[in-house]
């Protein structure tokens, strides 16, 4: 048998029922890989992230690293609670754009800001490495840089002291190769999931067999953009499996589940893992 790779769902809106998981908005994966343990994301809350970590059996110790996808709440709010835990430092990947100062219009006029980084007490446990473009961080994983989105005039950032419509130009995606084919691990995947597939296949050559995190959608009720994406995901791309978290509406999973089906879409749940046998995809316990 070759060797195996682990993605474990740590942090989510939703967690495996009849456990003492938390479900809350926010997302974080654990890739086991190559003999390393990398977090990807922290979830919003660290309070919940501490919790699901200690009862899915991980040391905060243990992890090699963490990678951020964005500078967003939901995304690096329990960065900090982990790295007050750690008892030595941590290599903390992100693209140099991310420590800006966030904001989501509410109701098209007042702004909810926020503002990722570090606190004093935890600067010595971060060793801050950027990513800008592509960067290997072992042998079968990948940090990238995806590509824009389309501005969005709920979701600014501060640049040169005015508020501007947000293109999430730094988020940053994984990819972990296997023999069969690259699994694409998104954040929040702002820009459309097309160009994040095309991506994939510009720096493996393949084609992703799985998607592991958000299709970023807004949409609560039926949506012909969000049918159009699914019919597109079903005729024009060769369709990868869907493991899908908080950033898409009941809504929109369920129009995908139409045109992809039950086995195509499935939920990422808190606990839920996903081993991939590095010469073959074996699936989820």
């Amino acid at each position: 048998m070759g060797m195996k790779a682990k993605i474990l769902c740590v942090y989510e809106e939703g967690s495996i029922v009849n456990t003492p998981l938390i479900g809350a908005k926010g997302a974080a994966m654990l890739i086991s890989a190559d003999d390393q343990m990398t977090l990807f994301d922290t979830g919003m809350r660290e309070s919940y992230l501490m919790k699901n970590m200690r009862h899915l059996g991980i040391n905060v110790n243990d992890i090699d690293r963490i990678v951020l996808s964005n500078g967003t709440r939901p995304h690096t709010g329990g960065l900090n609670g982990l790295l007050k835990e750690r008892e030595h430092s941590l290599k903390v990947y992100a693209h140099k754009d991310i420590w800006q100062t966030y904001a989501t219009a509410v109701k098209g006029f007042n702004l909810k800001k926020f503002t990722p980084g570090i606190s004093e007490e935890n600067q010595s446990k971060a060793d801050i490495f950027q990513i800008s473009g592509k960067l290997e961080l072992s042998e079968n994983l990948t940090a990238f840089t995806l590509p824009p989105a389309e501005p969005n005039e709920r979701y600014k950032r501060a640049a040169d002291g005015f508020w501007v419509n947000d293109t999430f130009h730094d988020e940053t995606a994984l990819i972990l190769t296997t023999k069969k084919g690259p699994v694409l691990m998104t954040g929040c995947c702002r820009t459309s999931i097309f160009n994040a597939l095309k991506a994939v296949k510009d720096i493996t050559g393949k084609d992703a067999i799985a998607v592991i995190g958000n299709i970023f959608s807004e949409n609560k009720k039926k949506d012909p953009e969000v049918e159009k994406m699914a019919l597109s995901l079903a005729n024009d791309v060769k369709t990868p499996i869907l493991y899908l978290g908080y950033c898409i509406s009941p809504g929109t999973r369920t129009t995908m589940r139409t045109k992809l089906s039950l086995e195509g879409v499935k939920d990422w749940f808190v606990g839920t893992e996903i081993q991939f046998d590095m010469n073959e995809h074996i699936g989820s316990l």
